[in-house]
C-alpha cells in the first residue's frame, strides 16, 4: 500500500510540475538540494501529536528516538521550568 500511494503522490507531483512548464529533471534536483540541506538540520521542536507512523515505517529509530526525546522535552520542560525544578 505504502508503494502505491508513493507512486501517486509521485506522479501527481511530476503532472504539477509539467503543468507549471518546469522540467521534472531540474526540479527534481532542485528539491533533492533542498532535502539534503533539510536533513541536516536539528530536530529542535516536535509536534506532541505528530504521527510517527511514517518515521517507523521507515525505521529511522535514531530519528523516532530524537523526535520522541524533543515531543517530550516541549511538553515537560515548560512546567519543570515553572516549578522551578
Amino acid at each position: 500500500m505504502k508503494i502505491i500511494n508513493f507512486q501517486i503522490a509521485l506522479r501527481t507531483e511530476q503532472s504539477a510540475v509539467k503543468g507549471d512548464g518546469l522540467s521534472w529533471g531540474e526540479y527534481n534536483e532542485f528539491m533533492n538540494g533542498l532535502i539534503k540541506e533539510v536533513s541536516k538540520e536539528q530536530i529542535k521542536k516536535v509536534p506532541k501529536d505528530l504521527d510517527l507512523t511514517p518515521y517507523e515505517d521507515e525505521k529511522d529509530y535514531k530519528l523516532l528516538q530524537t523526535m520522541v526525546n524533543s515531543a517530550y522535552e516541549s511538553i515537560h520542560l515548560p512546567l519543570i521550568q515553572q516549578l522551578n525544578v
